[in-house]
């Protein structure tokens, strides 16, 4: 029996400046959070489901393995155009 490779998708975020010194621990949990509701929320509105991925935290963002079976263009249109549109309405905020 033959075990073939298959292909999963990664995606990766990290938020821009996360350590600079005018953040607090406070500051950064609340980034975190925000972040992370973002991020779930948006794989969750291309039918990516969060439970099904490995995702490893990296502090300041994450690296999430989606697999093979979910298809790349879920991740393309609508998982970034919506995550680009929520990331636009929190940093007005």
């Amino acid at each position: 029996m033959h075990t073939y490779p298959t292909h999963q998708s990664v995606v990766a975020f990290d938020v821009e400046g996360f350590s600079d010194p005018y953040r607090d621990n406070n500051a950064m949990s609340a980034v975190r959070t925000g972040i992370y509701r973002l991020v779930q929320g948006s794989f969750a509105a291309a039918g990516v489901p969060w439970e099904s991925c490995v995702h490893e935290d990296r502090g300041d963002g994450a690296i999430v393995i989606v697999p093979a079976d979910v298809s790349k263009v879920l991740l393309l249109d609508p998982l970034l155009s919506h995550l680009s549109a929520s990331l636009v309405d929190y940093n007005r905020q």
